[in-house]
């Protein structure tokens, strides 16, 4: 298993992880940290609908 930063995680990010890993991902923690991107276009498509 590597060894990687994982700063601004929480539990769930880490049972996420554990479940990935018992499914045979090879980096779990690669997709997790995917997941966790920001993605100013939906932020800013929630923030328009909300206006509506």
């Amino acid at each position: 298993m590597r060894t990687t930063c994982r700063d601004g995680w929480t539990a769930a990010d880490y049972d996420s992880q554990q479940i990935l890993q018992e499914l045979g991902h090879r980096d779990a923690a690669a997709r997790v940290t995917r997941a966790r991107r920001v993605r100013p276009l939906r932020r800013a498509w929630r923030t328009l609908r909300a206006r509506l």
